[in-house]
């Protein structure tokens, strides 16, 4: 259907208007399969924030709240988390809304090689290996 390369980040573009055409009928046949490539990914989430005034403890209990949800804490300002693309933008959007900018500080990390070749763990904190077999 498509006889060109495409580069990866208008892939979903594309999608949507093969999508849209084949809706209005002015394309026979189905859409071809294009998989998610690297969409998934793990991030460590970091936050710094105020506590010198009682807004600020208030503001540092919300915004852990927000992550204790979804995420592993892997210390009490660092959480670690598996996100596609929607997730990540909301996950920004709710901590974005949660901190003063003027004097918190909010990081994301994206991680890129694989958990067991750069995460060495001591002590007796295990974390979870997202990719491994649930454990119930």
């Amino acid at each position: 259907m498509l006889e060109q390369k495409l580069p990866l980040d208008v892939v979903p573009f594309v999608q949507a208007r093969l999508l849209a055409r084949t809706v209005r009928s002015e394309m026979a046949g189905s859409l071809p399969y294009l998989p998610k490539i690297g969409f998934v990914r793990r991030m460590v989430v970091t936050f710094d924030v105020s506590t010198e005034t009682a807004a600020g403890r208030k503001r540092l209990r919300r915004v852990a709240k927000v992550r204790e949800g979804s995420d592993q804490r892997v210390q009490k300002s660092v959480f670690e988390c598996q996100v596609d693309d929607m997730q990540l933008e909301e996950l920004e959007r709710r901590l974005l809304a949660e901190i003063d900018e003027a004097t918190d500080h909010l990081r994301f990390y994206r991680i890129t090689e694989s958990a067991h070749v750069r995460v060495k763990q001591y002590g007796s904190f295990h974390s979870t290996d997202f990719e491994g077999p649930l454990d119930l």
